[in-house]
Parts: structure tokens; sequence; C-alpha cells
């Protein structure tokens, strides 16, 4: 799974940010992705403008918004097991009214002979 760069990557990224250092040899340090480092810089306006706390706070930032933007998209919606819960319930009813409606058609048909 991928997991977010931590603040103290982003420490390491900010101490490497004015240096000559490519994005490959910073992201070799950090053990992570080239695209995640050069990604990380490019959000925050660019390398030169780079600190960690800026970087923390647009991660903390887009995560807020995302959890906030799902909540409102979920919004009064079933979650799939709800869904699946309520469908099996239909079915059993259904199911229900489909014995009762034999039952009632074998001894309507019992009655006549």
């Amino acid at each position: 799974m991928i997991t977010p760069l931590n603040f103290k990557e982003r420490m390491i990224l900010e101490r490497y940010a004015p240096t000559s250092e490519s994005c490959r040899a910073i992201s070799l340090i950090l053990k992570r992705g080239k695209n995640t480092v050069v990604t990380e810089y490019r959000r925050t306006g660019g390398r030169q403008n780079y600190t960690a706390e800026i970087g923390q706070k647009y991660a903390d930032d887009q995560r807020s918004f995302r959890s906030e933007h799902l909540s409102k998209l979920n919004a009064g919606q079933e979650t799939p097991y709800i869904s699946m819960r309520r469908k099996m319930e239909d079915l059993e009813m259904q199911i229900e009214i489909l014995c009762d409606t034999i039952k009632q058609l074998r001894e309507k048909n019992d009655s006549k002979d």
C-alpha cells in the first residue's frame, strides 16, 4: 500500500530542495519513487519555494477536502452492506408471498376436489 509522505520525509525534502541533488537521488534517500518527490515539489510551487510546513499543510488540506467530498457524496446513500442486506430482506419477503400464494392455490384446488 502506498503511504503519504510524513513530516520527517518532508523535512528531508526541504533540506535537499535548494541543493543541486536530482529528484532521483532524493527519492533514493527517501526510498520513495521519483514521481513522489517531483509531485511533492510541484504541488507546493517548486523546489525554490518548498518548505515542509507548506507541504504538510497542503497534504492535510487535500485529505480533509477528500474526506468532506466523500462524506457529501455518500450522504443519504446506503453502504454496500446495507444495500445487500435490504435486497436479501426483499427477496425473503417475496419468497414468503410466493409460499403463501402457493398454499392458498393448493387449498383452493383441494376444496374443489
